[in-house]
């Protein structure tokens, strides 16, 4: 082979060992990726195990699911959604608007006339919350929703969260209410996955690694066959590389 081909071959295969890099750069790039993809369907999967927030009361020793309405009423205060917007029952901020500012109006309206009532310090915390997070502007829940202790329950499980907990009401550790002459309030958090969920979580992320699992050996299999032609191509330029060496020995050999 000539010099002149000799070093249009080494060109050749300088610029196909460098396509053969990028190439197997661009799938190791691919492999990373896929553990990502792997990782976040093992994370839904995790998050569908710790199920959602369940809250409930208890009164008198029964249990009944909170919602929205007996919240407000028993803490003084609302939800916030995702977005930290504060929010409060239909029929609640009617008697606000219907109070026309005047607290005690509001606290009558709510059933209350009697100053040692435990329920009169957390209507007047109500009263409070709502005005201070915009009064008659602030964010409506439905009656219907505001009554239903599972739409409380997907929204805290959405991100919502309960305002209030930590203003000073009439509580004890246990978050049971004092002063009730009739009877005992009692708050409580319970976590209950949801079984319907976790399946569906479990089929994906099942998937997920069926799909990745071929995807991987895909590119295992085609960045051996680049490594076999890399190991090949060098072969073949370290061998040319001495030729043009040899060459250019014997050529200074002649003129020495």
């Amino acid at each position: 082979m000539g010099m002149a081909a000799s070093q249009a071959r080494l060109l050749t295969i300088t610029a196909r060992i460098h396509d053969i890099e990028y190439k197997a750069q661009c799938l190791q790039n691919a492999k990373i990726l896929l553990s990502q993809l792997e990782d976040e369907a093992y994370q839904k999967f995790l998050a569908a195990q710790e199920g959602r927030e369940v809250i409930t009361i208890k009164s008198g020793g029964a249990s009944i699911g909170m919602n929205a309405s007996n919240y407000a009423q028993f803490y003084g205060a609302g939800l916030k959604d995702r977005d930290n917007n504060p929010y409060i029952s239909e029929s609640i901020l009617q008697k606000y608007k219907s109070s026309g500012g005047d607290v005690n109006k509001f606290i009558e309206s709510m059933g209350v006339t009697d100053q040692s009532d435990y329920r009169y310090q957390n209507y007047k915390n109500m009263f409070d919350w709502i005005s201070s997070n915009g009064g008659e502007n602030i964010g409506v829940i439905s009656n219907e929703n505001a009554n239903d202790s599972e739409w409380l329950a997907t929204a805290i499980a959405s991100g919502w969260t309960l305002a209030g907990l930590n203003t000073p009401f009439p509580l004890d550790s246990n978050f049971t209410i004092k002063n009730d002459p009739g009877a005992e309030f009692n708050y409580q958090v319970d976590y209950q996955p949801d079984k319907e969920a976790v399946a569906k979580a479990s089929a994906e992320y099942e998937a997920t690694l069926r799909k990745v699992d071929r995807k991987e050996k895909m590119y295992d299999t085609e960045l051996a066959k680049l490594e076999s032609e890399r190991n090949a191509l060098t072969t073949e330029y370290d061998s040319i590389k001495k030729v043009i060496e040899d060459n250019i020995e014997r050529t200074f050999g002649i003129f020495s």
